[in-house]
């Protein structure tokens, strides 16, 4: 005998979590093309992600690895940006050429 209506409900939500991302509109569509293209659902295909990570599935692992260590490379190279502006702005305040009337 299945299970009604109500206690699918029940289960679901005590063994699902909601998760609310925001996609760039080429990600996104990429993801939602290959997904067509394979037939499973961006659902299932996210699904599967997180349980290989969670399982330590080392080529997922390298991917977070990736993804980290570009992040720290945008940090550095706002980093880098801001200091070039700072260091910009020092020389147009001390410049000989400045006109100070």
């Amino acid at each position: 005998m299945g299970r009604t209506k109500k206690e699918k409900k029940i289960i679901d939500f005590a063994t699902k979590k909601t998760v609310h991302v925001s996609l760039s509109v080429a990600s996104h569509a990429g993801l939602r093309i290959e997904c067509f293209k394979h037939k499973i659902s961006m659902q299932e295909a996210l699904e599967e992600f997180s349980h290989l990570v969670s399982i330590g599935n080392q080529g997922m692992l390298r991917v977070l690895e990736s993804v980290r260590e570009r992040k720290i490379q945008k940090e550095i190279r706002r980093l880098e940006d801001t200091d070039a502006d700072t260091i910009y702005s020092i020389l147009e305040m001390e410049s000989p050429l400045k006109d100070d009337t």
